[in-house]
């Protein structure tokens, strides 16, 4: 993996995502964090290069897609993945990959090097 890969984690609480940010950081990958889509858009306007972008619903009873959308809406070959306690299947479009997390976290790195590996690919 290319420990230059950077990751926009969005969460409505970071505080609590504390165990989710540690693993992408000690897997190598350059995090930036916004805990509002407010602030996820404007860090993707602001920033050069974002190669994926993780969304942390777990803390929601309901998935909302209305973030996912209007990235891939400007940016649909950035690679959008859904953390969420609820399995979506099928997944939506503007999701690239899903992982149902309560507390395990062993899928989330292997899914994002997944979805980073087949969107070069293409």
């Amino acid at each position: 993996m290319n420990p230059q890969r950077t990751i926009l984690y969005v969460a409505d609480d970071l505080s609590s995502s504390n165990s989710i940010i540690g693993k992408l950081k000690t897997s190598g990958f350059r995090l930036v964090s916004a805990s509002r889509s407010l602030g996820a858009v404007a860090k993707l306007f602001s920033m050069r290069q974002v190669e994926a972008i993780v969304i942390d619903q777990r803390a929601t009873g309901k998935v909302s897609l209305g973030l996912a959308k209007f990235v891939k809406s400007f940016r649909a070959a950035v690679p959008v993945i859904l953390l969420s306690t609820q399995l979506l299947d099928p997944l939506p479009r503007c999701i690239d990959a899903g992982v149902c997390l309560q507390d395990e976290l062993g899928a989330l790195v292997p899914t994002i090097e997944l979805v980073l590996g087949s969107s070069e690919a293409a």
